[in-house]
């Protein structure tokens, strides 16, 4: 695949799944997407050998760079450093079009002030926005009583100003801060009713980290410890440690073990900043244990469910368990680097040694050099899947030729399937399996393509590549989300698992399009892919070895 063919799947693929997702983004964004989609349309009907470069140019300018700006403003508001997100927020205020704080950095700055314990400065920047119609409104009030502390008063105002139906219609700040203060006064049943229809509705697992975030606030007032350490350990994996330790202590206090819970946020007031002290000042004095007696059926019935589902969740979010050694998607993608650059250095070696030979006329290094031919040549000329060759009796190339690669591009997309889907599949089935789908996937695709190839009348036809084997390993992601969905019946799980079919049928389209890439490599590694998914995974075991 060439590099402007590399730029048409990118510029295709991301602007594609923006679109698909207009609901969930700022309409501006949603139209810069569009744009570029018109952008390519345009240049690869008129000129489509540069169509990529002058798209992907584009794209990088108007869209790469505003993601990535949002994605790193987002990181620092979940860390919870927000005086570096305001910085950032109000420098580059004129991206506002792709939404967010970026649309109203004082927010953020409101934020930082009550960290640093100024909350009367941080209120009066925050009274400017209270009344202003739409969604800035709405979050300026979010964080006032937030700040304050005043949650019985929120309730009465977002009953008064909003109809139930339209808080739960979309993610945001509103309807996830609605529900959570039921839990901050107390009201229990209440509390999973509202989670139960904002669930329902399906609009709150859009947002997947708020999603996280208020199943683990429901299950901390309900007193449920190890579901709210589960999704610290996974979902949430990137939280600061002072949230963490805050909700551990809430989850304990709601459990009944006074002591546990006042001793752990005490501990953590004496290291907090104004705005954590503020609120475990609340804590300490408003949670009280919880009465499963006053809860009513359909509650505790909420309650188990959510508990199972987040127990036995398998969610793409997953953080990566710590090991002593190193991991083999790492191993494999330095083996296939290692490979692709080899044969550069030896062509690199050669130029090197000839220079070294006109100056000293060593027939050692003629040696040498002969050698470097021959390993770079031998790689070109005996490493590629050729079925005729293979029908020959050279069998190593449906081995070998999974480790080549044919340019930059090629190796660097491969690469960043293997790290993506990789790191999942190991993590989720273990190293021996994981190896075993890469091996078998990535030998099979061999045998899948040769044998279209030979039912085509095309015994010399060349193929390389990880290709087959990465799509293998998606094929066995799906079967892991697909298995986790039919446990937990998670909207996370279900939701993933959709987004990976999309990918796969985005990638059958390029494969029909660009002639250079193998259909039958891909579709084949898929396909057995998902028979071995369904055959090593095991859901019932994953879920025991959570709840141990």
């Amino acid at each position: 695949m060439s590099f402007n063919g590399f730029l048409i799947q990118i510029v295709l693929i991301s602007c594609g799944a923006l679109v698909l997702q207009a609901r969930r983004i700022a309409t501006g964004m949603v139209a810069i997407a569009i744009l570029n989609l018109l952008i390519l349309g345009i240049s690869y009907f008129f000129a489509p050998q540069l169509s990529g470069w002058i798209s992907g140019l584009v794209w990088a300018i108007t869209l790469l760079w505003p993601l990535i700006l949002l994605i790193r403003l987002n990181r620092l508001n979940q860390r919870e450093q927000y005086q570096k997100a305001a910085e950032l927020a109000y420098r580059w205020r004129i991206l506002s079009f792709i939404g967010g704080y970026l649309q109203c950095p004082d927010f953020l700055r409101g934020l930082a002030l009550a960290q640093e314990g100024k909350s009367q400065e941080a209120l009066n920047l925050l009274e400017r926005y209270r009344r202003k119609p739409g969604a800035m409104g709405q979050n300026a009030n979010v964080l006032y009583y937030r700040l304050t502390g005043r949650w019985t008063e929120f309730l009465t105002w977002v009953q008064l100003h909003f109809a139930e139906e339209a808080l739960f219609s979309s993610p945001s700040s509103l309807g996830v801060a609605y529900v959570r203060a039921f839990g901050e006064v107390g009201n229990l049943n209440q509390l999973l009713a509202s989670y139960n229809q904002f669930h329902r509705s399906g609009n709150l697992s859009k947002d997947r980290n708020s999603f996280n975030i208020l199943r683990m606030m429901v299950l901390a007032f309900c007193g449920r410890e190890m579901p709210v350490q589960h999704v610290f350990s996974n979902q949430l994996s990137s939280t600061p440690t002072t949230t963490q330790r805050f909700w551990l202590g809430t989850a304990a206090l709601a459990s009944g073990d006074r002591q546990a819970g006042t001793t752990q946020l005490n501990a953590l007031h004496q290291e907090s900043n104004a705005m954590f002290q503020q609120a475990i000042f609340y804590r300490l004095a408003h949670t009280t244990p919880i009465d499963k007696a006053k809860l009513t059926l359909d509650s505790t019935a909420i309650l188990d469910r959510l508990e199972t589902e987040v127990l036995g969740e398998v969610s793409l979010s997953d953080s990566q368990p710590k090991r002593r050694w190193i991991r083999a998607t790492t191993v494999l993608i330095a083996l296939n680097l290692l490979v692709f650059a080899s044969q550069y250095i030896a062509l690199v070696l050669v130029f090197v040694l000839d220079l070294i030979y006109n100056f000293n006329g060593s027939f050692q290094v003629v040696s040498l050099a002969n050698y470097a031919i021959a390993y770079a040549g031998g790689l070109v000329r005996y490493g590629p899947l050729v079925p005729a060759s293979v029908l020959d009796g050279e069998w190593w190339r449906v081995i070998s030729a999974v480790f080549l690669h044919a340019g930059l591009v090629h190796i660097a997309a491969n690469m960043f399937g293997l790290f993506y889907y990789g790191r999942f599949v190991e993590n989720k089935l273990g190293t021996p399996k994981f190896l075993l789908i890469y091996t078998v996937t990535g030998i099979g695709s061999m045998f899948g393509m040769m044998g279209v190839a030979l039912l085509q009348n095309q015994p010399n036809l060349m193929g390389v590549g990880a290709s087959g084997a990465v799509m293998g390993l998606l094929g066995a992601m799906l079967v892991i989300l697909l298995q986790s969905w039919r446990r937990s019946k998670s909207a996370i799980a279900a939701e993933q698992f959709r987004v990976l079919v999309v990918l796969v049928l985005i990638q059958s389209v390029m494969d029909f399009l660009i002639p250079q890439i193998s259909q039958s490599a891909h579709l084949s590694g898929l396909a057995i892919g998902i028979i071995f998914g369904l055959l090593l995974y095991r859901p019932n075991a994953s879920t025991a070895a959570i709840r141990k």
